[in-house]
């Protein structure tokens, strides 16, 4: 069974096989290690030889350990991902990748303390990163309180009020817990001023006019994303969604798979968002 580690994060892996000989190039394997789609086990095959080479940049072995734990993490693997991960960091440093990486590992499985840790280190990094949104999804299945949170991006946006990322982290907040959507629209609104053709604040402001019945602006968003972001399954998916509220079922179903099979369990987020497809 395939897990999706990534649901809006930097790298992305096809189910994986077992590692054998590489008869590439150095260069080849890299490429290759580090490519965003390609053959899962010759994925994994080319990092094993990046992570062989001693000659390598400890920076290009670490990105190897993550893209490597990625794979197997796809594929329920998780004690030789997390090892993967843990590598990475050792040889790395603090590396935001593998902070994400491993923190979204932790969350797919419950493990959500650890998660929240991992996602707090990679915002100590980069503090406008896509780690403020995943910790927020950590908290939440936590069931940490979704005011206490809806309270810190206040606090956050009352020190930087003009910040995109922290106005797009309340809007999307509002727009998961399907309250105040009037200020979560004026949120998103003011973040992409700020802004512009930010695929993540796209993809918020999305969510908050697929809850208000809105299909229309919630397809153009979803448009804008992909354009932004090809191919990235929550965005195909959010797409399906917005057509079949159109009434345009054999477009939004054939994206509802296409999306699936990019973001494998995709439905069950947004299921845990609220938003279910008809």
């Amino acid at each position: 069974m395939k897990r999706a580690v990534f649901l809006a994060l930097c790298i992305v892996a096809a189910a994986c096989g077992p590692a054998g000989q590489s008869a590439r190039s150095t260069e080849e394997d890299w490429f290759l290690c580090d490519a965003v789609q390609s053959d899962a086990t010759a994925k994994e095959e080319a990092c094993n030889a990046v992570i062989a080479d001693q000659n390598r940049r400890p920076g290009d072995r670490a990105a190897a350990y993550v893209n490597r734990g990625v794979v197997r993490a796809l594929v329920m693997q998780d004690a030789r991902a997390l090892a993967d991960f843990g590598r990475a960091l050792r040889i790395g440093g603090a590396d935001i990748k593998a902070l994400l990486a491993r923190g979204a590992l932790h969350l797919d499985r419950g493990a959500f303390d650890e998660a929240i840790e991992d996602f707090n280190a990679a915002l100590a990094i980069a503090p406008e990163s896509e780690a403020l949104r995943e910790r927020s999804r950590a908290l939440l299945a936590r069931d940490d309180d979704y005011y206490d949170q809806l309270d810190q991006a206040d606090e956050m946006l009352a020190l930087d009020p003009d910040n995109p990322s922290f106005l797009n982290e309340r809007c999307w907040l509002r727009a998961v817990g399907g309250e105040d959507l009037d200020q979560a629209l004026e949120d998103c609104d003011q973040s992409l001023r700020l802004r512009p053709d930010d695929a993540n604040t796209l993809d918020s402001r999305a969510l908050v006019h697929l809850k208000r019945g809105e299909f229309a602006a919630a397809l153009s968003d979803y448009d804008a994303a992909l354009a932004l972001s090809p191919g990235r399954g929550r965005y195909v998916y959010g797409r399906g969604l917005a057509q079949l509220g159109l009434g345009r079922a054999t477009e939004g179903r054939a994206n509802l798979e296409a999306g699936e099979a990019a973001a494998p369990n995709i439905s069950r987020t947004f299921a845990r968002y609220g938003v279910v497809a008809p």
